[in-house]
């Protein structure tokens, strides 16, 4: 009995001992990156990649573990769909075509594999990532998974295959925001995609309320000057004489409208204006005669409304009208 047991043995241990050494091809380098992928293990992946040590946390702040660090995140159900063989800068590249699924949503995606050179394993992969891009973020502070990403509307940024939701901090003029990336597939000749789209920006609560106080108050700072033509201000009025002294008195103020700029950036955030230029300022002034060198008064109303801009910096609102 002994004897016929150490055949089968045998054979066994040859046939593990020609998995373990089975070189690696292009589909199991693919099939080895998902499943750290879906293990969370994302640096075992950055392993696997093609100049790994270039995508620092520096320049590539979402190839990171906190970004897969829940379950729900991660692709699942990996599928090799075919293999496409061609020949690019002098070296032969496999492209593995794929499909996953993130979330229930399937995405399909080619994955460039080339054989590895001095050091790197038998395979390795080129930029298998998805790129993530931001519209609507209106210069607000980014986070995606939970980390801080310094990305301009124009940019994008790479990330691992997987679910990503993305906030844009609220300011005190523009209302923060959530929304989840929708992935887009990609083909032999164009990469997958993630796109996060934050809709129409609004603006934050009360801050209408805070830009018209603050409008108020340069009005009322604009009244105190003693000039026919405060400078930088809204209202102003031509005297018929010289030597003036004006006291401004604001009997109504403008209706304000506060709107987010079409393309809100750090320098203007929103746009203030007042169409019905319903703001009264009336004046007193003393004025010399030109003619007869005697001293007169002359009074009026001027009515006026408001152009401006407002922006949010360090927690702070800063207005400018004229």
């Amino acid at each position: 009995m002994v004897l016929a047991i150490v055949p089968i043995m045998l054979v066994g241990c040859a046939f593990a001992a020609y998995t373990v050494l089975k070189p690696p091809t292009a589909e199991s380098t693919v099939e080895q990156y998902f499943d750290e992928l879906s293990d969370g293990d994302t640096a075992a992946a950055l392993e696997l990649v093609s100049d790994a040590s270039e995508y620092s946390p520096e320049s590539n702040p979402l190839l990171v573990p906190k970004v897969l660090s829940e379950a729900d995140s991660r692709p699942r159900n990996l599928r090799i769909l075919g293999t496409d063989l061609f020949t690019g800068a002098e070296r032969k590249v496999t492209s593995v075509r794929v499909s996953y699924e993130i979330r229930g949503a399937t995405v399909t995606q080619a994955i460039l594999a080339t054989r590895g050179t001095d050091g790197d394993p038998a395979y390795v992969l080129y930029e298998p990532f998805l790129r993530l891009g931001v519209t609507s973020l209106a210069g607000r502070q980014l986070t995606v998974n939970g980390v801080a990403t310094p990305l301009g509307a124009e940019d994008y940024t790479y990330v691992f295959p997987g679910a990503y939701t993305a906030g844009a901090q609220g300011t005190p003029l523009i209302a923060g925001a959530t929304a989840n990336a929708t992935v887009r597939s990609g083909g032999i000749e164009e990469q997958a995609v993630a796109i996060v789209d934050f809709g129409t920006p609004t603006l934050a609560p009360g801050a209408q309320e805070a830009v018209q106080t603050m409008v108020k108050q340069q009005i009322d700072t604009c009244a105190q000057s003693t000039s026919s033509q405060p400078p930088n201000c809204p209202f102003s009025t031509y005297l018929f004489g010289s030597d003036e002294s004006v006291k401004w008195t604001i009997t109504a103020y403008p209706t304000v409208t506060v709107a987010l700029s079409s393309y809100p950036s750090e320098e203007q955030q929103a746009v203030i204006s007042s169409e019905s230029y319903d703001g009264v300022a009336h004046y007193v002034a003393k004025v010399t005669d030109l003619f007869g060198g005697g001293t007169e008064t002359q009074t009026g109303d001027v009515r006026f409304g408001v152009q401006g801009s407002a922006t949010a910096t360090g927690g702070q609102i800063t207005v400018s009208i004229s």
